[in-house]
C-alpha cells in the first residue's frame, strides 16, 4: 500500500535501538507515506492534528504511472527534490549552530506550509517543540531558548497560531539567521 496525505500534518520518525526517536521529516497534504517502488516501509508515521489519507494500491498505482508518464514525472521531480532537502538537512544538522538548525527549519517549513497559497510571515506551526527538536537534533530547552533569544530580539513572535515572523514577507528578519550553502 501506499498513501496520500490528503488532509492534515503527520510526522516521520525512526526510534534508534536505544529508544531515541529521530523525525525525519513531516507530511502535508499531497505528500506520499511509502513508495509505490518498495514493499517497505523507510518510517514510523504519527498524525499531529487531524489527518486523512487516500490508500492507494501499489499494483494499480504503478499501472497508472506507467501509463501516465506526466504524473511519473512529477513524482519523480518531488522524489529527487525530497532527497536534495534530505542532503541539505544532513549538513544543517552536521554543521550548523542550534539558531541555524532552526531558522533554516522555519523557512524551509514556511515555504512547504506556503505551497498551497501566498507565502505569509505567520507560520503555522502544527508540530511540538519536541518535535521540531527531534528533527533538528537539539533539545527541546536549546529549541526553547532559540525561540525565546528570537522574539526577545524581535525576530519573531509566538502566537497560538504558530510564529509571527518580523520584517517584509519577502524577506523576513529570520533569513539573516539561516545557514547559507554554497
Amino acid at each position: 500500500m501506499v498513501y496520500m496525505v490528503t488532509h492534515g500534518t503527520a510526522c516521520l520518525y525512526k526510534m534508534l535501538t536505544d529508544g531515541r526517536r529521530q523525525v525525519v521529516g513531516f507530511a502535508l497534504p499531497g505528500d506520499f507515506l511509502g513508495s509505490p517502488f518498495s514493499d517497505r516501509y523507510p518510517c514510523s508515521v504519527y498524525a499531529i492534528n487531524e489527518v486523512t489519507v487516500r490508500q492507494l494500491l501499489r499494483g494499480p498505482f504503478l499501472t497508472f504511472l506507467r501509463a501516465h508518464p506526466k504524473s511519473l514525472s512529477l513524482m519523480l521531480e518531488a522524489a529527487l527534490q525530497e532527497k536534495t532537502a534530505a542532503h541539505d538537512h544532513m549538513l544543517l544538522l552536521g554543521r550548523g549552530t542550534a539558531e541555524e538548525k532552526f531558522a533554516e527549519f522555519i523557512i524551509s517549513w514556511r515555504a512547504r506550509a506556503g505551497r498551497r497559497g501566498a507565502l505569509a510571515n505567520l507560520v503555522p506551526l502544527p508540530m511540538s517543540r519536541r518535535d521540531v527538536a527531534d528533527f533538528l537534533g537539539l533539545t527541546i530547552e536549546t529549541v526553547s531558548r532559540v525561540v525565546t533569544k528570537l522574539e526577545r530580539e524581535n525576530v519573531l513572535r509566538v502566537t497560538p497560531e504558530g510564529l509571527q515572523l518580523m520584517g517584509s514577507t519577502e524577506r523576513p528578519l529570520l533569513f539573516e539567521r539561516s545557514y547559507k550553502v554554497t
